[in-house]
């Protein structure tokens, strides 16, 4: 029974098997269905893999052959094909030609394994969030920090159907050179003016204006006042000649009266007026009128105008406007003798200084001193502030003289000064000198004799003592000369000259040596001095050894550097051998690709700038992209026995 069963069970009807059949046909068709469509999804996304895969290759091959081309020839790439144009729509890509990888404008088809793609590259600016090449590259480009030793390469490999693939690099120019300069007096002459490289090998200086007598103290000599004239009509002007000693913009004139008009109304001009043959033009460069009745100084606001420095100016003052002058109405304007042809802070010889007065016919000049001063734009004065003097008696207990802060040792064989006596009958006593050193507590001489009553008269004259041996005032050190006559009394006595001006800024800062040299003044024997910073000891002066002085400017303009090619240029530092006090070294820059074009700047690129950081500062980015560079260095010193040495200066660029 049970194999009957299952041979039942075994033995299928034929149409039972063909059922079967076509069920597993119909299975198979689904699986295959099924099946198909993800194999060729699959091969798919490795072709396109395979294509992303060709252009980021792509894309790194033109990354590889900028930077060939950038090594090669900075230029070729900071100026593609001899232009500046850059930006997203100036399309390049690179091709080999003559063995050598060159930029070619727009955008190249390359095949690949039978791939398509198109190629190309845009180059563009960069700049960094400091000056000349400084800091971190800006997300956003701005022209006034440029850096034209970075460009921005961006690459696109795209058409092969899929997002193109972009690639970015920041390149720079590769290799940093020197130049170096430590001797000027081989290879091309520079050219130079009052600074010496052949005494010294290896160090540049101010050059020696040699020896020769000099002096120090205040010659500027007051023993009368008097004034120009009255300015009693309308035709009539007063004059203050001299030549300006600096360079700059007057804003303001100052001049003092020593008679004022009374009655209100009456006007006078005062102004500046250009030089014709010694007397003033006629035609005012600036000028202001203005009414005062009280006497002394007064400051006249004008329109502000240039003075340059060397050039001779003529302060004018003439009836402009009112009430008509009259004999009981008028001004004047003091003026001092002897002529000193002097200005007193500096003690420098003006020739042109003087003063004239106009009869409303014609000049007269006086041979005196003008009393006047200019006010600039930036806060500092110029001329002759002393409006008064006074006889200074020497006897008993007063004791008197100057007490001066040295700049630069002085070497002094002697010592001068201008004194008289008081009558005809000779003081009891010597006059005596004594010179304090204050900052060391020592005296470099002591209560010598100076003179004495019989070299003497009443009028004044000038007294010479000599050293046995020099003696030395050293830099930065005060002292104090002061004369005595313990003796002589209040009849018979030795009378010295001060000099004095208005003791506020401005007056006091411009008498001799500014507040530095003061008169000082002992009522008792010299136990206790008063010392005042707007008074000064007259005509007196020491006489200095002969020594060598240097000029107090100067500069050099190198040789010409070649860089062989367009460069960068990046950085400059130099070495001062000396720089003592008071004096300065900076420098500027040219460059050019004519060797004829040398315009100097400094880190700004602009004339008026100057590379003042020795240890290193950036080169301005304007100069970049040239061949040819050189450098002006400029060595100063306001301290006529001291120089700057300036021993070597160094040039960083790239190419």
């Amino acid at each position: 029974m049970n194999k009957k069963c299952n041979l039942f069970f075994h033995l299928k009807s034929p149409g039972q098997l063909l059922v079967e059949v076509v069920l597993s046909v119909g299975l198979i068709a689904l699986l295959v269905a099924a099946v198909v469509p993800l194999v060729l999804s699959s091969t798919k996304a490795m072709r396109d893999q395979e294509k992303v895969s060709q252009a980021s290759l792509l894309g790194k091959e033109t990354l590889d052959t900028v930077r060939a081309i950038k090594e090669e020839d900075w230029n070729s790439i900071y100026l593609p094909l001899g232009t500046s144009s850059k930006g997203s729509v100036n399309l390049y890509h690179t091709e080999l030609i003559s063995d050598k990888w060159q930029l070619v404008t727009g955008e190249e088809s390359v095949t690949l394994d039978g791939n398509n793609f198109q190629r190309s590259l845009i180059i563009e600016n960069v700049s960094r969030t400091g000056s000349n090449g400084s800091g971190e590259i800006e997300p956003n480009y701005n022209s006034l920090r440029d850096d034209p030793s970075t460009q921005k390469i961006t690459v696109t490999v795209g058409g092969f159907g899929g997002s193109p693939i972009v690639l970015v690099e920041f390149v720079s120019r590769w290799s940093n050179q020197l130049f170096s300069d430590t001797s000027w007096s081989t290879g091309q002459n520079p050219t130079q003016t009052n600074v010496d490289f052949a005494s010294t090998p290896g160090a540049l200086l101010l050059t020696s204006r040699g020896g020769g007598n000099d002096t120090y103290g205040n010659k500027f000599l007051m023993t009368a006042t008097a004034t120009i004239g009255a300015l009693n009509n309308t035709t009539k002007q007063a004059d203050m000649r001299f030549t300006a000693q600096q360079d700059g913009t007057v804003n303001n004139v100052s001049v003092y009266l020593t008679t004022a008009s009374s009655l209100a109304g009456t006007k006078y001009n005062y102004g500046l007026q250009a030089d014709n043959s010694g007397l003033p033009s006629g035609t005012y460069l600036s000028s202001a009128s203005s009414f005062f009745n009280k006497t002394g100084w007064k400051t006249i606001t004008i329109p502000s105008v240039s003075v340059t420095a060397g050039t001779v100016y003529h302060l004018v003052v003439q009836y402009a406007s009112g009430r008509a002058p009259t004999a009981a109405n008028y001004i004047d304007i003091r003026d001092s003798s002897p002529q000193n042809n002097i200005i007193p802070k500096i003690q420098k010889t003006d020739l042109n200084q003087n003063t004239l007065f106009y009869s409303g016919t014609v000049w007269g000049i006086q041979n005196r001193e003008p009393i006047y001063r200019l006010g600039f734009i930036d806060g500092s004065f110029e001329g002759n502030p002393y409006d008064t003097f006074e006889a200074r008696s020497i006897f008993g207990a007063n004791w008197e003289g100057e007490t001066m802060t040295i700049a630069g040792d002085k070497v002094a064989n002697s010592l001068s000064l201008m004194v008289s006596k008081s009558t005809a009958v000779n003081p009891a006593d010597d006059l005596h000198f004594t010179i304090e050193d204050l900052t060391t507590s020592t005296k470099l001489v002591d209560n010598l004799v100076f003179t004495n009553g019989a070299a003497l008269t009443t009028g004044y004259s000038m007294k010479t003592y000599t050293f046995s041996s020099p003696i030395t005032l050293t830099d930065t050190h005060q002292y104090r000369l002061y004369f005595s006559s313990p003796f002589a009394n209040r009849i018979n006595f030795y009378r010295i000259i001060n000099v004095s001006n208005p003791g506020t800024a401005g007056f006091k800062d411009i008498n001799w040596d500014g507040t530095k040299s003061l008169v000082s003044r002992s009522t008792k024997s010299g136990a206790n001095w008063t010392e005042t910073d707007y008074i000064d000891l007259s005509g007196y002066y020491f006489s200095l050894s002969a020594a060598s002085t240097y000029s107090l400017s100067g500069y050099l303009v190198s040789q010409t550097f070649d860089a062989t090619k367009k460069a960068g240029f990046n950085r400059i530092s130099w070495t001062n051998l000396t720089l003592p006090a008071n004096t300065s070294v900076k420098l500027q820059l040219a460059a050019n690709n004519d060797q004829s074009t040398w315009n100097f700047s400094g880190p700004d690129g602009t004339a008026g700038t100057y590379y003042t950081i020795n240890s290193g500062e950036n080169i301005s980015s304007v100069l970049s992209n040239n061949r040819y560079i050189r450098y002006k260095a400029y060595l100063a010193t306001t301290n006529d026995k001291v120089t700057p040495v300036l021993a070597d200066v160094t040039l960083g660029y790239s190419l």
